[in-house]
This record gives structure tokens, sequence and C-alpha cells, in this order.
């Protein structure tokens, strides 16, 4: 078997490894002040310098002018420059002395602002410096949202301060709310009744029998269909931190911002259940029968599938599934996800936790909740909601070129957490510092072949993964 060489360290302490690169941390918001700061100071020192400069011209003439403003000039750009230590620190220390010893050897007039904003500049820049150093040591800032409604991105709050769209409570912040569950429905303190009771009547035909999922735009009921006498799952649109429910049945909303994106988000909710309606052929993904809108809000009601998902039963088996099951798994969902394909959709939402394996012992592909059907080769813009640890990169922006590698980093993530027992470190800290281990490393009767087929998979750059899922399954199971 091959070697493989990585610097990959178990006992590496997580703290070394920084989340932010130097710029993302500059325009983070606990350093924005910064950031204002060095821009305010550079300014001023862009204008002290042509402003000494014209006066220059009338007390030294051209030359000592033009020699006064390049020193000013550099002193402004070491400013400009000063989230580098050694450009932006270094030009302006280099320019306040250069300003000086041209100052007392010619008389000329000393550029005052210039000089200010360099000194001020200085000791933002040294601030900055250490602050930078102590992020490194310690990874802590303040947790940071991206609003839902305008994608900004902002402290962790309730409401969003550049449109005031109503947030979900993030982890970190010291918002919270008393949650309990009660009659199989969730009861907030705040908001009273949230979730749906146990023998609610849907539509005149669904009654809920209890509470099955939660997520973070919909809740998830067991549900008996009382027209043909059978159980279903039925799936509430319902954002968290948007929607709310009184006394009634009624989902409301908490603003007129959040109203209008509420209203768009359920359009598409339905749109996405009418694409995973096509699928209702194949036996291996969840079959949809319903989807209607009641209670100012939507709903899809779909088959009930009698089992658990590939996460509980890994953590059932004391997270050491058989490797046979595994390349057992690998080959069907390729297939699964082929068939998906090759119909023009993406799922891009592959995870354990998407995966059944039922009682009978068929898998089901469910949870299409981030499904976009597009040709495969246009840019993807929809904003969604990504699983950290298995979510490939462009899945991180709103402009990310997503596709069928996009669904192959997700798989391969999935093989990667179902083989190994750990869950995959974050594409956007891989694309700061990789300590991905490759899964034969960790555990030692992983194929070595599978390994590098799974490390392939998770190319953080989409163009090094592979093309197809056939391609991805030859080399799993080669």
């Amino acid at each position: 078997m091959p070697e493989y060489q990585s610097s990959y360290s178990s006992s590496e302490k997580r703290s070394s490894v920084p989340i932010l690169t130097r710029k993302q941390f500059l325009h983070h918001p606990d350093i924005s002040v910064f950031r204002k700061n060095i821009i305010a100071a550079s300014i001023i020192a862009y204008v002290g310098a042509g402003v000494h400069f014209l006066i220059n011209i009338v007390y030294l003439g051209g030359f000592l002018a033009f020699m006064a403003l390049l020193v000013e000039v550099s002193l402004a750009l070491g400013i400009h420059l000063g989230q580098s230590r050694i450009c932006g620190t270094g030009l302006i220390v280099y320019g306040l002395i250069l300003m000086v010893l041209l100052w007392a050897s010619s008389g000329a007039p000393f550029g005052v602002l210039a000089v200010g904003a360099g000194i001020y500049g200085l000791i933002i820049t040294i601030k900055f410096h250490n602050r930078w150093r102590r992020y490194l040591e310690t990874n802590e800032l303040s947790p940071i949202m991206v609003c839902w409604n305008c994608g900004s991105v902002t402290k962790a709050s309730t409401i969003c301060p550049k449109c005031g769209a109503t947030q979900s409570v993030y982890p970190g912040t010291s918002v919270s709310y008393d949650i309990t569950y009660s009659n199989s429905g969730i009861y907030d303190s705040q908001t009273g009744e949230i979730s749906l009771l146990s023998g609610t009547m849907i539509n005149n035909r669904y009654q809920i029998l209890d509470l099955i999922g939660e997520g973070g735009f919909c809740y998830t009921y067991h549900a008996y269909d009382t027209l043909f006498n059978t159980e279903v799952a039925v799936k509430e649109f319902f954002p968290h931190g948007v929607a709310m429910r009184g006394n009634s049945e009624a989902v409301t909303v908490h603003t007129q911002n959040d109203s209008i994106a509420f209203d768009k988000g359920k359009r598409r909710f339905l749109s996405e259940a009418k694409g995973l309606a096509a699928f209702n052929t194949i036996p291996d993904i969840v079959t949809i029968y319903d989807f209607f809108e009641a209670n100012n809000t939507a709903y899809i009601t779909m088959e009930y599938l009698d089992g658990q998902n590939l996460r509980e039963y890994q953590k059932s088996l004391n997270y050491n599934i058989p490797m046979d099951y595994i390349m057992f798994l690998a080959d069907k969902m390729c297939q699964i996800l082929y068939e998906v394909h090759s119909r023009g959709i993406i799922h891009r939402d592959i995870s354990p936790d998407n995966i059944i394996l039922c009682n009978d012992g068929a898998l089901k592909l469910i949870d299409f909740g981030a499904l976009k059907q597009d040709t495969l080769d246009a840019q993807g813009t929809q904003t969604i909601i990504v699983k950290h640890g298995y979510a490939p990169i462009e899945q991180y922006y709103g402009n990310g070129r997503l596709g069928v590698w996009t669904d192959i980093y997700a798989l391969g993530a999935t093989l990667y957490h179902l083989s190994t027992g750990q869950m995959p470190q974050d594409s956007v800290e891989r694309a700061v510092r990789d300590t991905l281990a490759p899964p034969h490393m960790i555990r030692q009767d992983i194929p070595y072949g599978f390994s590098m087929a799974v490390m392939k998979a998770m190319s953080v750059n989409y163009e090094e993964r592979y093309i197809s899922m056939i391609e991805f399954r030859n080399a799993l199971l080669g």
C-alpha cells in the first residue's frame, strides 16, 4: 500500500487553527472599529499631504515640496496598508522619521495633519496586530449572524440592524428561550404554543399524532390520513424566529419585513414540493402525497418512514459501522444520486440525517429542503441553510457555482463521517488551513482506494472533484 504523507496531528490544538483569514478578521463586527479608524487616519494623511504640498511649493520650491509629498504619501500609504505587519507598520515608522528629518534640515513647515494621522495610525495598527495575535491564540470573537432576509453580516442578535427582520436565536448569544415539550408540541414561554399539538386536524384530513422533527424552517409531524386510513409525515413551513402562533393553529409573523420574506419562502417551499414529487417513481426517495396551504402557511404530506437515520444508526453501533455495510451504502447512494442528477436536480443537503434506514432494511433519501431545480451548469444564487462539515465551500456564498460536484462533496463527507466516526473539518476552515486526515489513517480496515476516493470527492476546489456519481462510485468500489 502506498504511503501517504500528511501534516495532520490528532493532538494539535484547535485554537492554533484560525477560522477567519486576516482579511475576513478585519471585516468582523468586533474589529470594524480598527478598519474605520485606519481608513479615517489614512484619509487625513492624504489630505494633509496635499495641503502641505501646496504650502511647501510657496516656501520651499518645487524640488523640496515634491520630496516632502513623497514622504507624506508614503506615510498615508503605510496607514492605509496597516493590516500588513511589515508593509503598514514599516511605512508608517519610515514616513514619520523622514518627515522629522526633512523638517529639521530644511526648515519646512511641519505637516501637522500628516504626522498626527501617522502617529494615530501607528497606534491603531499596533492595536490591530495585538488583537489578531490574541485571536490566533484563542479563536475568540463575538458570534455573528447572516441575516436570512438581507444577507448582511452583523453581530448575533434577535433583530437585524440593517433591515429589521427578526432572527432566530444563535449559539453563543445571551438570548435564550424557555422551550419545553407539551402534549407532543413545543411550548415557548415568550410566544406560547408554537408547534401543533397532538390531535390537531389539518385541512380537515390529517390528524397530528406526534412531533418527530424540528429544523430551521419547518416542523415535521407524524400524522394520520383520515381519508385513506394510513400514517403519513407532515412537514409544516415555520421559519423559527420569524413565524409564531398564538392561541390558534394559524401562523403569523413578527413584522411587515418578516411577512414579505415569509411569503417568498412559502412559495419556494411549495415549489420545492412540486420538484420533489417528480421522484415518486423512484422507490429509494421518500414519496410525496400532497402539498397545500392552510393556517396561513404551507404543508407537505409524504410517506411516513418507520426506521432511523444513519446518524442514529451509527450511534447505536457505538460509531463503528462495519466496513462492508459502508461500501454497500456508498454504492447505493451513488446510484440514487445519479438518478437525481440525471433529472437536472441537485439535492444540496446530503448528510447522515437525511438518509433513513427503514426497519425492513430499505434506504430512503429524504429532505430536499435545499433542493433547487436548475440546469446543472447554471450559477446557483439562492440562499440556503448549510450543514457544517457536509456542505462544500461554494454553498456558503450566494453566487457560488453549484452542480453535481456539490452533492459529490456532501456524499464524500457523509461517507467520511460514517466510516471514521469523526465529523469532517468544515470546508471554510479547510480553505484556510486543511487538517483533514484521510479515513484510512483513522481506521485501519478502511481500504486505501476508498479513502483516497473520499478525499478527492471532498476537494475544496470543486474542479478537483469527480465529475459524476458514476465516476465517484467506480473509485469507491474499485
